[in-house]
């Protein structure tokens, strides 16, 4: 079964973007101010008080999301996985999205848009590379099941023809018919032209 070619450097990528995740996931637990020094750049520092709990929060799903992606890059034809990090990458967006125009917290000038740009090109491309994926899948599948249907014919048609000879006939029950009753149950048939020894009595 041959790989698009597409689905390599998406693997890759996957990567890249898990290694992204976790990498976030892991600062907001380290630093303090992660995310208004970073993320939320348009908040006013003094005039909120510092929250560590969204912190620990968006790093514990930062770094859910970071293993779900490389579960993806792993696992990239799986139809589960597969859909659930393009849920998982539109919520995401869905999310930055929202603070950044309803709720105006993230500055669309700054290094804080880079991540949300990043993330519509990745569900973009994994929508684009799905219907590659499942459409080599279903061929194949199809392929698959013919040559099943064709060998079955071709196994019907060599078996009429040998019940139509004699000696396809005497072949068949030969090949079949491999046990006998005797004294002491059931005994193997000797194979034919084999001499008769006392094993097959």
């Amino acid at each position: 079964m041959t790989t698009h070619w597409i689905v390599h450097p998406l693997r890759s990528w996957l990567g890249l973007m898990s290694i992204t995740n976790l990498g976030a996931g892991v600062r907001c637990l380290l630093e303090e101010d992660f995310l208004r020094q970073r993320l939320f750049t348009k908040l006013k520092c003094g005039e909120i008080e510092r929250c560590p709990e969204m912190e620990r929060t968006f790093a514990f799903w930062s770094l859910y999301n970071g293993v779900l992606v490389l579960h993806c890059s792993i696992f990239l034809e799986q139809p589960a996985v597969y859909s659930a990090t393009l849920c998982c990458l539109a919520v995401y967006l869905v999310y930055f999205g929202n603070e950044m125009f309803i709720h105006g917290s993230i500055c669309m000038a700054g290094k804080a848009v880079l991540f949300p740009v990043l993330l519509s090109a990745t569900l973009v491309w994994m929508l684009v590379a799905r219907q590659y994926i499942w459409v080599r899948r279903r061929h194949d599948a199809t392929d698959t099941e013919e040559n099943e249907q064709l060998e079955e014919r071709l196994s019907l048609q060599n078996m009429r023809r040998l019940r139509k000879s004699p000696a396809g006939l005497h072949h068949i029950l030969t090949d079949r018919l491999r046990f006998r009753p005797g004294a002491a149950g059931c005994r193997r048939l000797p194979p034919e032209g084999a001499p008769q020894h006392s094993l097959f009595r």
